[in-house]
């Protein structure tokens, strides 16, 4: 009986020292995000140019409803040359919002979308009130109507995640005071 005693359990003991842990691998597809954050909060008429923005806080959002409550579910900073990348498991739709400091990507309620450089960019752009002079901030026309309203205030930058030919996205987001 000692004898089938000790067979069982050596059986036993090299049966757990033998078997490996499974591991789970996540195939979930991804996305990378390659965000540069420029500030325009010191643009000028003669200088209208914005500045990279080290230290920066990017907040992802995966719903609306997060972005409208400001409930992140992946937040990065930027390195010392204004860029975060971050991998994030692939969908639709993401909306994020920076900020550092002071400066953030909206201004009055409207999305930050560079900084009008040249007459030429004004006249390309939809109608801002009051009317954009060279230094001015581009506001986003949302709603794709001609003309930058209180239809079109919001709190974040919206992206397609399926609808890349890559799997990175690359943009730049515009903060400012």
């Amino acid at each position: 009986m000692r004898i089938i005693n000790f067979t069982l359990l050596f059986f036993s003991l090299l049966l757990s020292f033998s078997c490996k842990k499974e591991e789970t691998i996540d195939n979930t597809p991804q996305i990378v995000f390659e965000l540069t954050v420029l500030n325009a909060t010191k643009r000028t008429t003669s200088n209208p140019n914005a500045e990279v923005s080290p230290n920066a806080t990017i907040n992802i959002f995966i719903t609306r409803e997060d972005a409208d409550n400001n409930k992140p579910r992946y937040t990065g900073k930027t390195n010392s040359n204004g860029i975060l990348t971050i991998s994030v498991p692939a969908q639709e739709i993401y909306y994020l919002a920076a900020t550092n400091n002071n400066a953030k990507g909206t201004k009055n309620g409207f999305l930050i979308n560079g900084i009008f450089k040249s007459q030429e960019d004004i006249n390309m752009s939809p109608g801002q009130t009051p009317a954009a002079q060279i230094g001015d901030l581009i506001f986003s026309d949302i709603n794709g109507d001609g003309v930058v309203d209180d239809l079109d205030k919001i709190n974040y930058k919206t992206y397609s995640g399926l609808k890349t030919s890559t799997n990175i996205i690359k943009s730049t987001i515009y903060i400012s005071e």
